[in-house]
């Protein structure tokens, strides 16, 4: 089959039309602003800005994987296994989002240092993965679909 036939790009795209294109737009845009948060300055301390990357280097490093999997997830449609089977990209992606909002959520009221000033980057951050991970969450569970699936009740053999 050719690549430009019809059925070669239903196939290919196929994957990706699952995930509706206002999420993946939201996911993409939200990594995206989530990576570039990491330049901009997140904290003051004694008159001088500093990055992200200045302020927690791990925890950026956290965030900057969330980002990439904010853009693959928007790229792809986040269907695909990523590493095992089970575990999608779409999955990775709100996993690392939820808990980079969470680290953010904590850092910026009760982890900040007390010599430094909250600068507009730390917003964004924060901002940026919330969006990112509401827009992939799956909230089948929450609108009556069972949070475990039901296991068939059949003989058992007991010795």
């Amino acid at each position: 089959m050719k690549a430009g036939h019809p059925a070669a790009i239903a196939r290919r795209t196929d994957m990706a039309a699952k995930t509706p294109v206002y999420r993946r737009l939201i996911a993409g845009v939200g990594g995206a602003s989530l990576i570039s948060a990491l330049f901009l300055p997140w904290a003051a301390v004694h008159g001088v800005n500093r990055t992200g990357w200045q302020f927690n280097a791990v925890a950026a490093a956290l965030f900057l994987v969330a980002g990439v999997f904010g853009i693959a997830t928007a790229v792809t449609g986040g269907q695909y296994g990523v590493g095992r089977p089970d575990l999608s990209l779409i999955a990775a992606t709100d996993l690392l989002n939820t808990t980079s909002m969470l680290l953010l959520a904590w850092l910026i009221p009760f982890d900040f240092p007390e010599s430094a000033t909250r600068q507009p980057g730390v917003f964004v951050a924060l901002i940026s993965a919330a969006a990112t991970a509401f827009a992939v969450a799956d909230y089948r569970p929450l609108r009556g679909a069972p949070w475990f699936p039901g296991v068939p009740a059949g003989p058992t053999n007991s010795a």
